[in-house]
Parts: C-alpha cells; structure tokens; sequence
C-alpha cells in the first residue's frame, strides 16, 4: 500500500469552494497537494479526467450531469481499482450507504469533512479496497482453475459457488448445480473429505453415476472450499 504522501487524489465536487477546503484539510495531513486533482463533472471527452489514476476518489452524488446512486454507477467504471469515498450531504447517509453496498469503500459527512476524519476515512477505505481486490482475484482464479472446485455452505452443505472445470466435469450447467446438496456417501471430519455419487453426463449426452471425491482446501467462517475430483464410475 502507498504512503499518503504518494496517493493520488481526485475530488469529483461541483461546489469549488468545499473542493477547495477538502484539497487543503488533506494537505493537513500529509498528502501532496500537487497530486490532488479536483473535477465539477464527469466528462467523457475530458482527456485530463479520464487519463488520470487516482488512488482515492472522493464523490460528491449530486454533480453537473448526474445525481445520486447513477453518479457513482457512471464514475466507478471509470476508475475501477479506485478507492471511492462517497461525500455524503446532511440528507444524504442512505444514499451514502447504498453506495457503500455498491462497492464504494467509505462515505464521509462533508460536515464532518476535518483533516482527521478524511485520513481515518482513506485509510479505512484503502483496507477495505485492497481486500476487494484480493477476494476478486481469488474468485478469478477459483473460476478459471484447471482443477474441478466448489464452494459450499457449511461442512459438505448446499453448493454456493462452481467453477468451469466442475461443470467440464460434469457437462452440466451451474443452474443443475447451485444450491443443490451432493448426496454424500462418506465423511471425514478429520481430513474434511467427502465422498458422494452423482451423475455425470457425456459427450453424447448419455447419463453415468460416478463417485466423486472432494477434499477441503480452504475454510472461512462458514465457507468451504473443495478441491474435486472423479473417482471412479459407478457399476450399473
């Protein structure tokens, strides 16, 4: 993670004179004041906006062109790996929060808006990014996996999460699999394996019973995470 003397700041605020207070509470603080760069709208056809890379975004949801959630809708794609920090108006707190559900990292009061607040608030918010950005990367490569895996709710429970080398595996669709329970024919609270039969469909389409074979490979909290693999057919 950078220092805060290294971040790149863009203020996304139509009202000059809070960016500006804004801009100088968080030299306060550290921040470079040269690296903080401050926008009143989101134009497309801005080159210095669009071409820029902010560490940390600050966005006020009510700009020249846009309001509420749709100004963070049309922002966050614009700087993807972005920390947004939402500035939230005295009747704004739900609408802040909504955008915290929507992926923004933090909001902040602008009239709680004092140096201290800020840095508490991109500290925070560069946190929590930087595990967004390490769950994300963990689903990407779970999903892609060359190696058959699920993920379920609870030791051996209903299947939350497939990647494509399961549903290879068993030439069916995610719809065929998820929130399904596996009938398991053994298990080992020890080592976390299961064993369970299901069906496996060919090439041709034709239905075989197989007996899987799935061993736990991570856990968080309630999540399980199997790595699968076939066993052996099952005789008819």
């Amino acid at each position: 993670m950078k220092r805060i003397e290294d971040l790149d700041i863009l203020i996304l605020e139509d009202d000059r004179i809070f960016a500006e207070v804004l801009s100088r509470n968080l030299s306060r603080v550290g921040l470079d004041m040269s690296k903080i760069s401050i926008f009143d709208s989101i134009e497309t056809g801005n080159e210095e906006l669009i071409h820029s890379c902010p560490d940390v975004v600050f966005l006020d949801l009510n700009i020249i062109g846009y309001s509420g959630l749709d100004t963070y809708y049309a922002a966050q794609p614009i700087f993807p790996d972005a920390c947004f920090i939402i500035l939230s108006g005295h009747n704004d707190e739900q609408l802040a929060i909504q955008c915290m559900k929507a992926g923004a990292q933090d909001y902040i009061s602008k009239s709680d808006a004092s140096a201290y607040a800020l840095l508490k608030s991109i500290q925070y918010g560069l946190i929590r990014k930087e595990q967004l950005l390490k769950e994300r990367l963990y689903v990407k490569a779970f999903k892609h996996s060359p190696f058959a895996a699920i993920i379920t709710k609870g030791w051996g429970g209903n299947v939350l999460q497939v990647n494509d080398a399961y549903l290879r595996m068993l030439g069916k669709s995610s719809n065929d699999v998820i929130d399904h329970v596996p009938f398991f024919r053994k298990e080992n609270k020890y080592s976390e394996s299961v064993e369970w039969f299901t069906s496996v469909l060919n090439a041709k389409g034709e239905e075989k019973m197989v007996k899987i074979w799935g061993e736990c490979i991570d856990k968080k909290e309630d999540l399980y995470l199997y790595k699968i693999s076939e066993r052996e057919p099952v005789a008819s």
